[in-house]
């Protein structure tokens, strides 16, 4: 399904440097492109729903990033950030606030867990512009790596700290708040106090917790979402950090 979404990516970043307006209206734009992508993401998975959380919002990123070049706008993650915040801006209030004329049986998953837990999901932590990322994920992610973590480590470390701090509605889904909150939170803080994956014991706990998970049914997939927009974010401002190095090199 990753392979399948990847076109879908690129008309995404493509619409957002055609893009001519304020970014409130690219997201119609986007949505269309979605449609396409969901589909091509269920012909690879013979209907299963694996992606559709990564396709909404990396797709949203892979266009702020489109926008941010086409306006001729240094691209950071402070700057994509900002930019996803622009683009969804009121988009819990349109989406999720307005659900009275809806049935449950109507409801997407993230439309039902708000009308019963006022959980705002994805939506609400594109809104607000992405804080988990920005302010734990990516710190976390540049501190591994400068430690001399592989990326696999770092990505793994990185991981479990969003699982400590994102509203992951993968797991209200199956569960309940109460199932993230005090059972999944408390876990995932200990294995992190203890030293996460930079501690000896650190890949077995990891490994122990997974086939935990597992047997439980918990699936961290909103934090695995977000995971993926943290490398995007970091690898993307790597090269381009290392293209602007290796042009002020030349200049000399």
């Amino acid at each position: 399904s990753s392979a399948a979404l990847s076109l879908t990516m690129a008309r995404c970043c493509e619409a957002g440097l055609r893009h001519d307006g304020n970014l409130v209206a690219l997201l119609p734009v986007l949505r269309f492109i979605g449609l396409d992508g969901e589909a091509a993401m269920l012909a690879a998975t013979n209907g299963v729903n694996t992606q559709k959380g990564l396709l909404f919002s990396l797709g949203i990123t892979a266009a702020a990033v489109g926008w941010l070049f086409a306006v001729n706008r240094q691209v950071t993650a402070v700057s994509i950030t900002s930019a996803i915040k622009e683009m969804t801006e009121g988009i819990v209030e349109r989406e999720l606030l307005a659900l009275s004329g809806k049935t449950n049986c109507e409801l997407t998953a993230g439309e039902r867990l708000f009308r019963a837990y006022g959980t705002r999901g994805i939506r609400g932590e594109m809104e607000d512009g992405l804080p988990a990322v920005k302010y734990m994920a990516l710190p976390a992610l540049q501190a591994a790596l400068g430690r001399g973590l592989s990326i696999n480590q770092a990505l793994l470390q990185t991981l479990f700290v969003l699982m400590a701090v994102v509203e992951d509605t993968t797991v209200i889904n199956r569960h309940s708040p109460d199932k993230l909150v005090n059972w999944v939170r408390p876990l995932v803080e200990s294995f992190l106090k203890d030293g996460g994956v930079y501690s000896d014991e650190g890949y077995g706990r990891a490994a122990e917790l997974d086939q935990w998970f597992i047997e439980h049914n918990v699936s961290p997939g909103g934090a695995a979402d977000l995971l993926a927009i943290t490398w995007f974010l970091h690898a993307l401002e790597s090269r381009l950090n290392s293209e602007e190095a290796g042009r002020n090199k030349t200049s000399f």
